[in-house]
C-alpha cells in the first residue's frame, strides 16, 4: 500500500505532495476502524435502498460519497455483513400453450 510506503520513508522524504493529506488520514484511522465505519456506511446505503442495491450500484455510490474502496473490497464487506441486492423479476409468461383450442391458419 502506497500509504506504508510513505511512512516507512517519512524521514527521507519531504511530505508537501498532494497524498499528504489522505496519508494523515491514514494514520490516525488504522485499517480494523476504517473496515467497521466502510461496513457500516455500506450497510446504510443497503439500507435507503431498501434492500435493491447489490454491490455494483453500492460501490458507485460510496465512489460518489468519496469513499477511497474497489468494488472488489466492497463487495467482501457487503458480503461479510450478510447483504445482497434484489434479484429483478423475471418476465411473466402469458402464452397458455395447454389448451384444446385449434390454431389459427397462417
Amino acid at each position: 500500500m502506497r500509504f506504508r510506503l510513505i511512512q516507512a520513508h517519512r524521514q527521507e522524504f519531504r511530505l508537501d505532495v498532494p497524498c499528504a493529506g489522505r496519508h494523515e488520514e491514514w494514520i490516525l484511522r488504522p485499517r480494523e476502524i476504517h473496515d467497521t465505519v466502510l461496513t457500516a456506511e455500506i450497510e446504510q446505503i443497503h439500507a435507503t435502498s431498501k434492500g435493491r442495491y447489490g454491490v455494483p450500484r453500492i460501490h458507485a455510490e460510496l465512489r460518489e460519497q468519496g469513499w477511497p474502496c474497489s468494488r472488489r473490497r466492497g463487495a467482501r464487506h457487503q458480503a461479510s455483513a450478510g447483504l445482497k441486492g434484489k434479484d429483478r423479476k423475471k418476465d411473466k409468461g402469458t402464452t397458455n400453450s395447454n389448451h384444446a383450442h385449434p390454431l389459427a391458419d397462417d
